[in-house]
């Protein structure tokens, strides 16, 4: 696990150039479609993604704040609102073709609070895990699939979270929803991992006991909620809601 370091070349942007002194942009339609919650490679265009001349640009989803701030261990750097809830700031990078670890400061009515950006991780599973997903069995994909709660290090501090992938094949979108975000999921859409139909995101604060769930959106343009067909249900509502576990939890 670590910070993304990719461009949003999956998606079409303004115009040909990339300016000095702004973010990579972003066709509008697109950032409308990230802004739902209704993107299929949402990290392409939220997180750290670096101009051809080197800055980091980052843009965040941030709900019910009065500003945004990025915050390094050397800075404060103040966002603007883009579009609806999406906010952008400029990063300069402090080694060529790196980005800087960061948080995300929200400045809320109550006060502020500094979060992770779940859009600055990279992908848990890689092409290996891939093809043990579609050449494995049950055990394989219970070990890969589901909710497994991750650590790791970082300059700014230790990140705790939880890493979500899901198979949903046939979906526009996938998304997670629970009680870490008022059960509203377009605020943690996930990414698909190629054309394999495999989604995933991972959430950092988000750690044992957490209940949730996903929801999908069909091609007809319906959202459906269901439960992780890998996870561990919780007693309370057995039949949607699941509840993240440790590692090595047998109900």
């Amino acid at each position: 696990m670590g910070q993304t370091q990719l461009e949003a070349k999956n998606h079409p942007t303004h115009g040909s150039e990339n300016l000095l002194g702004t973010a990579l942009p972003v066709n509008p339609l697109v950032l409308e479609a990230v802004e739902r919650g209704e993107d299929k490679s949402p990290h392409a265009v939220l997180g750290p993604h670096l101009n051809r001349f080197g800055q980091v640009g980052v843009r965040t989803l941030q709900r019910h704040v009065l500003a945004v701030d990025i915050l390094t261990s050397t800075e404060t750097v103040p966002m603007v609102r883009e579009l609806g809830d999406i906010w952008v700031g400029l990063l300069e990078a402090k080694e060529i073709g790196r980005v800087p670890d960061y948080r995300i400061q929200r400045v809320e009515r109550e006060g502020t609070r500094v979060v992770d950006d779940p859009y600055r991780h990279t992908p848990r599973l890689g092409e290996l895990e891939l093809h043990r997903l579609r050449t494995g069995g049950s055990t394989v994909q219970e070990s890969l699939l589901g909710a497994h709660p991750q650590h790791y290090s970082s300059p700014m501090g230790e990140v705790e979270g939880t890493g979500f992938v899901v198979r949903q094949d046939e979906a526009v979108a996938v998304r997670v929803c629970g009680d870490f975000n008022i059960w509203n999921g377009s605020s943690h859409a996930m990414r698909q991992l190629g054309n394999s139909g495999i989604w995933e995101i991972f959430i950092p604060g988000v750690g044992n006991g957490t209940k949730y769930r996903f929801e999908y959106l069909e091609p007809t343009g319906t959202w459906i909620e269901y439960a992780d067909p890998v996870g561990h249900y919780s007693t309370e509502d057995p039949d949607s809601i699941c509840v993240v576990q440790p590692e090595g939890f047998e109900a």
